[in-house]
């Protein structure tokens, strides 16, 4: 009964203070403190269970808050992959994973990468999350802008206006994601013509 406890307890206290940390946008002492947490939890639990992806996914978001995306890239891709295997491609913390995967890329230029994940993410989220959900309507405008990046133009403009009646719809007109919507929206339309 002793060792469960112990097991239960590898990386907890690191991982617990390392995203008191996070939040205190205190980056490099956290960056340390989870980095500690998934060797332990590695260690002691293995690379695919639960508590260990929690503490590989948190690095990865910390190490991207410092602009460290090619560690974080290679982090996030590890831990989707192995979200997507342990809890399944729709479950909401792999699609997070997903999400911050095409983030990273998008924030390191990669748009012919991250494209095919965002596309992916709307269509994940829209059937898990709903439509209408905040997280889905953030992936549709996260496309739009790779797209936008890549001189598509015909097809940002649809998901721009998409994206503006969606979030009047759900979070109001006077919105600072749904007015940055309506300008990226006018910007693609006058682009295209």
């Amino acid at each position: 009964m002793m060792f469960r406890t112990r097991k239960r307890k590898a990386g907890r206290k690191e991982y617990e203070l390392a995203y008191t940390l996070y939040i205190q946008h205190k980056d490099s002492d956290a960056e340390l403190l989870f980095r500690q947490s998934v060797q332990q939890r590695e260690k002691v639990l293995g690379i695919e269970h639960i508590d260990t992806l929690y503490s590989k996914h948190w690095l990865a978001l910390t190490l991207s808050q410092q602009s460290k995306y090619g560690e974080a890239e290679l982090l996030f891709r590890q831990s989707f992959q192995q979200r997507d295997k342990v809890l399944g491609i729709e479950h909401i913390d792999t699609l997070y994973s997903k999400h911050w995967l095409a983030l990273t890329l998008y924030q390191q230029s990669k748009y012919d990468e991250a494209e095919p994940l965002l596309q992916q993410l709307v269509q994940q989220r829209g059937k898990v999350l709903g439509i209408e959900h905040i997280e889905t309507l953030w992936s549709k405008y996260r496309l739009a802008l790779t797209l936008y990046e890549q001189h598509k133009y015909s097809e940002v403009e649809l998901l721009f206006r998409q994206s503006v009646q969606q979030r009047e719809k759900v979070l109001g007109t006077k919105h600072e994601d749904t007015v940055y919507s309506c300008w990226c929206s006018c910007t693609a339309v006058a682009l295209v013509t």
